[in-house]
């Protein structure tokens, strides 16, 4: 079975684009039959909304290794393009995990891996 990663519902900070991103990969999701796993990486002012999607379920939970160089190439070309949204000087971690919503086969735990942010310099109002 094929695995896609996206920005989760609440935009991570609430970017709107990042939002639109999750519903039009969520949409496709059954037509395609795919899994769907979302970033941890919630901004203070998402708090509320991520709490009402977690409470709604999640079902795996999966931690993968960064590779370095891969990152660093990829968030290059976003800069060149004009498209990075998010810190300029970000210190990727050495490992991420992502969430796989849903109520069916739901976990229980006590604690999720997730990634409480500011919001980046530019998306400030």
């Amino acid at each position: 079975m094929t695995t896609v990663f996206t920005h989760n519902p609440w935009g991570e900070y609430g970017h709107e684009e990042h939002t639109l991103v999750h519903a039009a990969v969520n949409a496709l999701k059954q037509e395609c039959g795919f899994d769907l796993y979302i970033s941890p990486y919630v901004g203070g002012a998402m708090l509320n909304l991520c709490r009402e999607v977690i409470d709604s379920g999640i079902n795996r939970v999966v931690r993968f290794r960064i590779d370095q160089v891969a990152i660093a190439t990829i968030a290059e070309l976003y800069r060149k393009h004009g498209v990075w949204t998010w810190f300029h000087n970000w210190d990727w971690p050495d490992e991420e995990s992502f969430f796989r919503l849903g109520s069916e086969g739901r976990i229980r735990t006590r604690s999720l891996p997730f990634e409480v942010i500011d919001t980046p310099p530019h998306e400030q109002k």
